[in-house]
């Protein structure tokens, strides 16, 4: 429908101009709805009437206006992330917002956390963890060691040190899914605040995996699989691979053939981190490199640009995701997701665009907990189910 519209340069819009224009459009539009709800929201929580529910929407519609009028600002012009807006799910996020820790890696954060003991246990994105591991709970730091691994849902659960009763979230034993265009919020453990407001985009559905790209051209030699070129930029790069190198391990995996190379890392993600055994060109003993597999699909520095700064690394093969447009950073998954109500519908855990990030649904995490819980392991820790919450004691 923008065809033929004449762009400031005096020429036609390209197809890329004409798609992006219809984005920025809809999105206004959008935009103008989503604040205009929001807004009511605020003052349909916040209004001073109580009773009949007539009398209330009268008195937030008044407190609407004058709300307005104080803020010379239209409905729309509030937007979802105007502190107005963040303020009506004070009260919502309360709960949640005491289970949300921050996660740091060399002393900076990575990742949020969701507390699921109160001895100190917590979930966070696995594929974050790479270095010294910390946990910021309020105004104290503890010492965590990854516990357990959850690979497919891209979730570490991990022990702090010390740490006593910790809140935990509450997981519902049978959660209604969320339905699309209905308000969200994500917790971020330090203001009263929600870090952001969103609506949920779509049903829930599955992302399909991305596979993991090492960037190197494996070929085989006398002496093991060797290394003939490393693609500029990828991981291997960044990680100091270099030509001439043998892998001789990946993970657990002894490398036989280039092949067996290229099989054992499709078998990754994208984003996924792996441990690979080098023995260098000049002979010198084997060191162990620890890698994040990049991705075929994987963003430019310009592209990222256009999405409100860096994606996750890992953000796809997800067998369920609540998709939702919360605008927050990489660094902030792995804390829940409440609803208008206050209750944990997910856990958030990748950023896929600008305005595109996935959030676990809250009965998968429960479902592999519930699995954790009754799985004989030898460890300190001893899983209790104890509905609605998990207690880990030990």
């Amino acid at each position: 429908p923008y065809n033929g519209t004449q762009h400031a340069a005096g020429r036609p819009f390209t197809r890329t101009e004409n798609v992006m224009l219809g984005q920025h459009i809809r999105r206004a539009i959008a935009g103008a709805v989503l604040g205009s709800t929001a807004a009511l929201l605020f003052i349909w929580a916040t209004s001073d009437s109580q009773g009949d529910p007539n009398q209330r929407f009268v008195a937030g519609l008044r407190q609407l206006s004058r709300v307005f009028r104080r803020e010379r600002a239209a409905p729309h012009e509030l937007g979802k992330n105007h502190q107005l807006v963040k303020q009506a799910f004070r009260d919502a996020i309360t709960a949640a917002n005491e289970a949300t820790v921050s996660v740091l890696v060399d002393g900076k954060r990575v990742a949020l956390g969701t507390v699921v003991s109160s001895h100190g246990l917590v979930l966070t994105k696995l594929s974050e963890l790479e270095g010294g591991l910390r946990v910021q709970v309020g105004d104290e730091t503890f010492r965590a060691t990854i516990w357990r691994r959850i690979r497919d849902l891209d979730l570490a659960l991990i022990q702090l040190e010390g740490a006593a009763n910790l809140r935990p979230i509450v997981m519902r034993e049978e959660p209604a899914p969320p339905i699309v265009g209905s308000l969200v919020a994500a917790p971020g453990g330090v203001s009263e605040l929600p870090l952001a407001v969103g609506i949920v985009s779509s049903p829930v559905h599955s992302i399909i995996r991305e596979l993991g790209l090492l960037g190197v051209m494996p070929v085989d030699g006398p002496d093991g699989v060797r290394v003939d070129s490393v693609e500029r930029g990828s991981s291997a790069d960044r990680l100091g691979i270099h030509t001439d190198d043998i892998i001789s391990r990946v993970g657990s995996e002894p490398i036989r053939s280039a092949q067996h190379l290229r099989n054992v890392i499709r078998s990754y993600s994208a984003g996924d981190d792996v441990e690979l055994m080098i023995r260098r060109a000049d002979g010198a003993q084997p060191v162990t490199l620890r890698a994040s597999l990049g991705s075929l699909f994987r963003e430019t520095s310009e592209e990222e640009d256009h999405t409100g700064g860096p994606l996750n690394e890992r953000r796809s093969g997800f067998a369920r995701v609540i998709q939702h447009d919360c605008t927050m950073r990489s660094d902030q998954c792995g804390g829940p997701l409440v609803d208008a109500h206050g209750r944990v519908i997910g856990i958030n855990i990748a950023k896929a665009g600008r305005v595109e990030m996935y959030a676990l649904p809250i009965e998968i995490v429960r479902q592999h907990l519930d699995t954790i819980a009754t799985t004989p392991r030898p460890h300190p820790a001893i899983i209790v189910r104890s509905t609605p919450h998990y207690r880990f004691s030990g």
